[in-house]
């Protein structure tokens, strides 16, 4: 998890959520 927010800092939130989906 603490990864998937690093990342979103760096290319964005809209990113992020992105991943956490396809994650899921």
């Amino acid at each position: 998890r603490l990864d998937l927010i690093a990342f979103g800092r760096m290319f964005g939130d809209d990113l992020v959520e992105r991943i956490e989906d396809t994650y899921r």
